[in-house]
């Protein structure tokens, strides 16, 4: 059952009105209510799981940001070395 169809499944506005519910019916919306928690837990696991490689991911990028500030850097003053030897 998706997470999303969990209002219309569990609380059922036609249901509301009839007599007060049956052991069998309040079981089914027990069991809607913990295949939807099972599966709020799955799609918590699987941002959780994407926010570490993003983070690893990031890490990684600025490493390799830095390493070229380093390399622009390094060839700007030879850049200018050259250029002041030139003059």
């Amino acid at each position: 059952m998706s997470v999303d169809s969990l209002d219309s499944a569990v609380f059922d506005p036609a249901e509301e009105s009839a007599p007060a519910g049956s052991v069998d019916r309040l079981a089914q919306k027990i069991d809607t209510l913990t295949q939807a928690a099972l599966a709020l837990l799955e799609r918590e696991q699987a941002c959780r799981e994407t926010a570490e490689r993003l983070a690893e991911d990031n890490a990684r990028l600025r490493q390799i940001l830095q390493h070229t500030q380093l390399q622009i850097t390094q060839l700007s003053q030879q850049i200018r070395g050259l250029e002041d030897m030139g003059s």
